[in-house]
This record gives C-alpha cells, structure tokens and sequence, in this order.
C-alpha cells in the first residue's frame, strides 16, 4: 500500500467536522467507549477510549485484522493517525471535562528522540484542538517494548507535560508488575479475558483482591475491562473495583453516524 509522507496529508474533514484517516484502500472511523465509574447506586461516565474502526469498501472490518495488513514500515504511521484522529474528533463528546485513553504500542518506540519529536508534536495538536493535556491517558499496550529505558523516558516526557500513564490489558503479554513499577503508571487496566479465567477459582480472586489493593495504596487507579456479564461486574465489585469498561456499561459508538 502507498501512503503519503505525512500524518496530515491522510487525514479529511467532512462538511460536518469530523475526521476520518486513509490507508490504501481502507477508511478509519474514530469510535468511543465509556469507561463507567459505579459506586453504589450511582453510576456515571469517568473517561472515553479512542478505538479504530475500519472500513473497506464501504464494509467495516474487525480491527485486528487491519492492523495484520498494515506494512512493518508503516505501523508507526498508522498508529500515529490514530491517535491524530480521536484526539480531532474528541468535540464530539461533547464532554471536555472527561478523560480520553488512546492507545500507544511500546514495540514501535526505539528512539526517544523519535518519541519526543511525535510527543511534542501532538501537544501542539491538543492545544489547538482545546484539549487539556490533563484530560488526556496514554495507554501502554500489552506489547513487548523495544527497549525499556525508551518506554520510561517517553512516560517520563509525557509525565512533564501533565499527560497522564495507563498499562492496558494487565495479565497479558508484558503487562505486568515489571511494567507497573518501570512506569509509575495512574491506571492499569485489568484485561478481560484473564479476569474471567480468575472468576473461576476463589483463591484466585482473593489474589486479585490483594493486587488490588497493594495497587490502591499506591495511589493507582485500576479500570476493569471486558465487563460483558453482571456476574463479571459483581466480582470486580468484591475485588474492590469501581471503574469499568466493556458492553454491559457501553459499547464503543462511532464518532459519525456511518
């Protein structure tokens, strides 16, 4: 697939504002999930995630099978449009006071000064955009890290800009506590899927509780992902959790009507 040099030059505005990015022959939609704070009887939406949803020949496409598309030499590209686009089509929540999580994969980042550059360059994008960088999460996936130190010098810079650090999908991959303690970050993100598996085994709960609250103590807020059943819900509650993300507290929406 061709593409242009820029970020930018793949990226279009239509007549009522929102944004959408091109790759070859597909179309990029920018999507929306509540992240839900429950206490209680009380419920209220906490934060959005930014996530990608692709379309080819007017058919959307399962993201990950877009991402296995992509050239190596362009994922880089691509996951920099993505980030470009839900921070532009933000305005559409119509709620700046919330958070907005975007994703960032570790194994694309070799060179802080790379970083730094894409970094600074995206500050610069979220003030003319009227975004506050305290509203803003970058969101470590669970990839491996191309190298370490780079990963905690970019957290370190986005730290000095007020842009704050979340690890996505603890219990995967490198998600874990080598990730937790390298980046200090404000919120981890338990992974769905491994929670189930937990769900199954009372001993294994009790653990999750007890990472629960060694985690609390240390002033970070954990985000309980994959909430599809209220039985899932109802033993994230006795893990001590009140923030939540999945299909049973909303499902992603698109930015535009498509």
């Amino acid at each position: 697939m061709t593409r242009p040099k820029y970020v930018d030059q793949s990226i279009f505005q239509d007549k009522q504002g929102f944004y959408t990015g091109s790759y070859g022959s597909f179309t990029l939609h920018t999507a929306y999930q509540p992240i839900v704070h429950i206490a209680g009887d009380k419920r209220q939406n906490y934060a959005y995630e930014g996530l990608i949803r692709p379309m080819q020949g007017g058919v959307f496409v399962p993201p990950l099978e877009f991402f296995n598309q992509v050239k190596q030499e362009d994922r880089f590209f691509v996951e920099w449009m993505c980030r470009a686009l839900h921070l532009r089509n933000a305005f559409s929540l119509h709620q700046a006071n919330l958070s907005l999580f975007i994703n960032l994969d570790p194994s694309l980042y070799s060179s802080f000064e790379q970083s730094r550059h894409e970094i600074d360059i995206m500050l610069r994008k979220m003030e003319n955009l009227g975004l506050s960088a305290n509203n803003i999460v970058i969101e470590i996936i669970e990839n491996q890290a191309s190298d370490d130190t780079v990963l905690h010098d970019i957290a370190q810079h986005f730290f000095a800009h007020n842009v704050s650090i979340a690890i996505d999908d603890f219990g995967t991959l490198y998600s874990d506590m080598a990730r937790v303690d390298l980046l200090q970050p404000k919120y981890v993100k338990i992974d769905g899927d491994w929670f189930a598996q937990q769900c199954q085994d009372s001993n294994a709960i009790e653990k999750v509780a007890q990472m629960h609250a060694t985690l609390e103590a240390k002033g970070i807020q954990l985000i309980y992902e994959g909430i599809q059943s209220t039985h899932i819900m109802q033993t994230a509650k006795q893990c001590g959790a009140q923030l939540f993300q999945g299909f049973l507290t909303g499902a992603p929406a698109l930015a535009k009507p498509v």
